[in-house]
């Protein structure tokens, strides 16, 4: 027998081995029937014999063993057919380089792979696992009775070990990619050398106001919604992107080998029309739209981190903006980041020394060129930064939980003044005071108690205060009801700003 020969042995038995945890099989245990398709690649022929011989005298697995000479033959049957196990042989002289068995490992992720070796040296061992099998067995094994045991073992431990990768890489809530299966899968795209000269693009996709539909209806809306537009995105993308989600509301999306940027732009805007339809659970009707941050990889210099990073920037950037839209990163949305990390750290500072202060702007009776009223707007006196407009820290201040008190400072301080005003006659006793209030205040548990404070006014002053809600107040009409409900009890008005920019819908604003 040559050593190019291939070896088609083939050894048909009854019965899969019913324990893993035995190393005796209990004939008295049911028998069903299996097959492992078993590649063994041979230093030389007789070594082909014994293994064979091995199996067919104590399986009790069906095996199709393939006996094989030479990596590079292995290599291009593992094109041609499916194995469970490739076994193959390492001399002391290290006939078969590891190199070898990177190769053997190239071919297929899925199957096991058992070095049959004749040092045990420890250096050695730690040299085969780096080099890709999954199992060593010693070569004295091969005539050993327990060899059938040793085959079934390896396949079925391999099988445990890619569920337990399926396990770690895949969200448990929608069945999408996680994170570390993104960074890994971003990360080999690019460091592949024969990436095409195309635009790379991650997306970061937040949805909005997804904490206040989670809070008011439970989790198990939450993971509905989750679940739905995790269906919805791998409906809008081809299959060769990848999708995670990557923690609460965020969703990561890989577009490789992107033409140009008008592509990018035609994906998330179809994105954005998909997730904004209604949701239907259980007879109700819900609504979310999504903010979306958008990185290219413009330099080789962008590893993964940066590119994270930037769409990050560049999400945040789109929902700032009101969301429900997409925004790629600019360098300047990098300092205004930068900016924003630094004013978060201060604006504790700015509540303790009082460095915030209001304006009245004011609207003015078009027929009569009279003054109705005024919106209070809240500035920040920054020592650094000079005045400081709401856009450029409220949103922070909401972030961070530190809306409520400075939205309590606002209504007193507004009021406070705007009574000075009338009591020196700058203006009516009729004239309109608006003052915006956060969604995030409107569910802040202090919100009751503020308004109680302001209850002492005249019923004429309350009915000429209206404080304004946003139509993201909407979201979640149900839970926020009662607080609207409760502005009207203690005599005060109710107006809505910026409607039709998200949430509109004319059934929520009846």
């Amino acid at each position: 027998m040559k050593d190019s020969t291939i070896l088609q042995l083939s050894v048909f038995v009854m019965g899969l081995i019913a324990s893993m945890n035995s190393y005796v099989y209990s004939a008295e245990q049911d028998k069903t029937y299996s097959q492992l398709n078993v590649l063994h690649i041979v230093d030389e022929p007789s070594t082909a014999f014994w293994f064979f011989k091995s199996l067919h005298e104590q399986a009790e697995t069906q095996f199709t063993l393939t006996s094989i000479h030479g990596v590079s033959r292995a290599a291009s049957r593992l094109e041609e057919e499916d194995y469970d196990a490739v076994f193959i042989h390492l001399k002391c002289d290290d006939d078969y380089n590891l190199d070898d068995i990177g190769i053997i490992k190239g071919k297929t992720a899925e199957i096991a792979i058992v070095a049959i070796a004749h040092s045990f040296q420890q250096n050695y061992i730690d040299l085969l696992f780096k080099a890709g099998v999954d199992d060593y067995i010693r070569s004295s094994d091969v005539t050993t009775p327990l060899l059938p045991r040793l085959v079934s073992y390896a396949v079925e431990r391999k099988k445990s070990n890619l569920r337990l990768s399926t396990i770690s890489t895949q969200d448990s809530v929608t069945g999408l990619s996680n994170r570390e299966f993104f960074i890994s899968e971003l990360q080999k795209h690019i460091n592949n050398p024969l990436r095409p000269n195309a635009i790379t693009a991650v997306m970061l996709l937040d949805l909005d106001q997804f904490k206040y539909i989670n809070d008011a209806h439970g989790h198990s809306l939450g993971d509905h919604l989750l679940r739905n537009v995790a269906d919805r995105l791998k409906g809008a993308m081809r299959q060769t992107d990848v999708i995670a989600r990557v923690g609460g509301d965020e969703f990561l999306i890989l577009l490789s080998d992107m033409p140009n940027l008008d592509s990018i732009k035609r994906i998330a805007k179809n994105l954005l029309d998909v997730l904004a339809q209604a949701v239907n659970f259980q007879g109700k009707a819900v609504f979310t739209t999504a903010s979306i941050g958008i990185a290219t990889r413009d330099t080789d210099k962008e590893g993964v981190e940066t590119l994270l990073k930037h769409a990050d920037i560049a999400m945040y950037t789109a929902k700032q903006q009101g969301g429900n839209r997409y925004t790629f990163f600019t360098r300047d949305q990098q300092v205004a980041a930068s900016l924003r990390t630094s004013l978060e750290a201060e604006l504790h500072k700015a509540i303790e020394q009082e460095d915030f202060f209001l304006t009245f702007q004011p609207q003015v009776n078009a027929e009569s060129n009279t003054l109705h009223g005024a919106e209070v707007l809240i500035r920040w006196k920054h020592p650094q930064h000079g005045i400081l407009s709401p856009g450029e820290f409220i949103p922070i201040l909401e972030s961070t939980g530190l809306i409520a008190p400075v939205t309590e400072w606002v209504i007193y301080t507004a009021i406070r003044e705007w009574e000075a005003l009338i009591e020196q006659g700058i203006i009516k006793d009729n004239c309109e005071l608006s003052i915006n209030l956060s969604p995030r205040f409107l569910s802040h548990p202090s919100f009751k108690s503020v308004l109680n404070k302001i209850g002492g006014l005249s019923e004429q002053a309350k009915q000429h205060i209206h404080f304004e809600i946003t139509e993201n107040l909407f979201v979640d009409p149900e839970n926020n009801i009662d607080n609207l409900r409760y502005i009207k009890e203690c005599g005060f008005k109710l107006s809505m700003d910026d409607f039709g920019t998200g949430y509109s819908s004319l059934s929520y604003l009846k």
